[in-house]
């Protein structure tokens, strides 16, 4: 570190020179007075740079600590425990398909208020559709409501509710290809 670091002064401190006495007429010789006046501003202005290098290396430092402690910290826990989530068949088919992961990929990222937000896929409730959301739900996809603990004694849907949830997904399907089909027309 330390060659590294000689070699970085002395660098600049040619750095310096040439466009120091870049000003200085190449007919006029300097006098020693001269010499060690232009010497003393540079070891000052040296001594400013090493101060400021050494400043850097030790907030570099503190970053890199910083990161070391970020990657050993274990992760948040959910306020909510898993056991208490809502059933992730959303569409309550009696199985976790697309047709669920279709309605949780779309409200991904959205909260109560924002009209793609979905309750039946804020599974922790926390009025957020987030990360924790969708890792619960993949954690259970293309499995049965049977196999998953937080559906149990939960029904599945008529098929009155499926027709609704088909009619859904068309208009949202239409609205899709409408916004699609303006964008191409602009």
């Amino acid at each position: 570190m330390s060659i590294k670091r000689n070699t970085l002064i002395i660098s600049l401190i040619a750095i310096f020179c040439l466009l120091f006495l870049k000003g200085v007429p190449t007919a006029k010789a300097l006098t020693i007075d001269e010499l060690n006046t232009r010497a003393g501003q540079l070891q000052t202005q040296l001594n400013q740079l090493s101060s400021q290098i050494s400043s850097l290396q030790t907030q570099i430092n503190q970053l890199k600590a910083d990161i070391a402690k970020l990657k050993t910290e274990k992760p948040i826990t959910p306020v909510v425990p898993e056991t208490q989530y809502a059933c992730p068949d959303i569409d309550r088919s009696g199985k976790l398909d697309v047709k669920d992961f279709y309605v949780i990929s779309r409200a991904m990222n959205t909260c109560k208020g924002n009209s793609s937000y979905n309750s039946r896929a804020d599974f922790d409730g926390d009025g957020c559709i987030t990360d924790t959301d969708y890792n619960f739900f993949t954690k259970y996809y293309g499995k049965n409501d049977s196999e998953i603990p937080q559906c149990k004694g939960v029904t599945t849907s008529t098929l009155e509710d499926m027709e609704k949830m088909m009619a859904s997904i068309a208009e949202t399907i239409s609205q899709i290809t409408a916004g699609v089909q303006e964008l191409l027309r602009r």
